[in-house]
């Protein structure tokens, strides 16, 4: 901003409590606020890079410019250590106001890429570290933040390693079209530098040393990844535990950790029982055959027998999750004993069909206080247009899993893609999860306290 109207020469950091966006070209141009380059509330900013870039911007032509790359350039030399000087006095200043109380993020790690496993053509572990243990319950997701062409992208994915460790392992399917998947597995390199939030979800299990269970664990496609955390875990701290997998999959060729199952396998003897259901098998299969769907699911559920007491988590697309559904219920399989998670996006409502086909107006409050004041172009979520726009919305796994993004609805008419987390009271209460909400009309939301801590 410009102080009493020159162009600032340092930068300062503050926390606008209230403000009305309207998005156009000049705001665009400015960048007041990009997800992707805001500073953490949690690091004391580099004021000297800051100023520097406004005085790259602000000074850009004319005879005041050229007389200031030219005192840069005499600087040269000495630009390092008055950085180090500059940078003390205003950390010092910066101290007094209070950024040594600020709290780090909550659940946020800066971690380091330590080795990249190719699990088969369009899948890859992510082996991460910061040289403390990673502390989850087995089938719990963090939220991986890469850069993207400028754009802090988020994306949810479970962790496939057990928890304690000082490696995390994040198992990552590139899915079509898919921007961070893809970029993962075509551009992330060892050594490069990610940050994780979390962990999150209660598709989840604690173990106990003492505990004698049997768990039947269904996964589709990449939906292992959960799963295969949860039969590491179990197998190795509870010792009287059994696990069953059943695990489908188009081909061979597209089974994640076939080799570490087989091991499992050999480590653990009868307390693992893994069956592999392949879609197109080749001649030599003597697996099973054909779609994970209802009449497979029960077939080896009566062949396999499990105890009445099983607990059964199943992880999949969302075709596979409903066939699941039925196949239990058939099986007498009480509500309380099923336990499901999609890795699937949520399907558009039918109402997409009727796509509004004009911008529309969003309000979005905070504490009763008007923040932001868009316009959500057709097709566009309320969490893509608030980003778009530089309002700080809440969000996570960005596909309706996480609830990060819950946001009420004060006035409008929406459609919600479904299914997604919300619970049936919160949908009584008017919540909406503004990453698979889009506007039907002029819409109005506030993003409440709690979702900004």
């Amino acid at each position: 901003m410009a102080l009493k109207g020159k162009p600032p020469h340092l930068a300062l950091c503050v926390r606008v409590l209230g403000a009305e966006l309207v998005a156009n070209e000049a705001i665009r141009a400015a960048r007041p606020w990009q997800p992707s380059s805001h500073v953490n509330r949690a690091d004391v900013p580099d004021l000297v890079k800051l100023a520097a870039q406004h005085l790259a911007r602000n000074q850009d032509r004319g005879v005041k410019a050229a007389l200031l790359r030219s005192f840069a350039r005499v600087l040269g030399p000495l630009s390092a250590p008055l950085r180090r000087l500059i940078d003390k006095a205003l950390r010092s200043d910066l101290a007094k106001e209070g950024y040594e109380d600020v709290r780090p993020g909550l659940g946020s790690r800066k971690v380091r890429v330590a080795e990249i496993r190719r699990e088969t053509a369009d899948a890859v572990t992510l082996l991460l570290e910061d040289g403390a243990p990673f502390d989850f319950r087995a089938g719990q997701y963090f939220t991986l933040c890469v850069e993207i062409d400028g754009e802090t992208v988020r994306r949810a994915y479970s962790a496939s390693s057990m928890p304690g460790g000082t490696r995390l392992a994040l198992t990552i399917k590139r899915a079509p079209g898919g921007r961070c998947s893809s970029h993962v597995n075509e551009r992330v390199r060892v050594g490069d530098a990610l940050e994780i939030l979390g962990p999150s979800g209660t598709f989840a299990v604690s173990v106990d040393p003492s505990t004698r269970r049997e768990l039947v664990l269904v996964a589709g496609g990449s939906g292992i990844t959960p799963i295969v955390s949860i039969a590491r875990t179990v197998l190795a701290h509870e010792p009287a535990s059994r696990v069953v997998l059943l695990y489908g999959n188009r081909g061979a060729q597209d089974v994640i950790f076939a080799e570490a199952l087989e091991q499992l396998g050999s480590e653990h003897g009868e307390r693992l029982q893994v069956c592999h259901v392949l879609q197109h098998p080749p001649e030599e299969w003597t697996g099973g055959r054909g779609l994970l769907d209802e009449a497979t699911l029960r077939g080896e559920l009566e062949r396999i027998a499990p105890s009445s007491a099983a607990h059964y988590f199943v992880c999949g697309p969302e075709p596979m999750l409903l066939g699941a559904r039925h196949a239990l219920a058939a099986l007498g399989v009480e509500a309380q004993r099923i336990h499901e998670e999609r890795f699937s996006p949520p399907r558009r409502s039918p109402a997409s069909k009727r796509t509004v086909r004009r911008r529309l107006p969003l309000l979005v409050e905070q504490s009763g206080q008007r923040i932001g004041a868009i316009e959500v172009a057709p097709g566009e979520t309320l969490l893509e247009a608030g980003l778009a726009a530089g309002l700080p919305m809440p969000f996570s796994c960005a596909m309706g899993n996480c609830g990060e993004c819950r946001v009420r609805l004060k006035s409008g008419e929406v459609e919600l893609d479904e299914p997604n987390s919300l619970t049936a009271r919160e949908r009584e209460q008017g919540y909406v999860l503004a990453c698979v909400t889009r506007p039907r009309t002029a819409t109005t939301v506030e993003i409440e306290e709690e979702e900004l801590e």
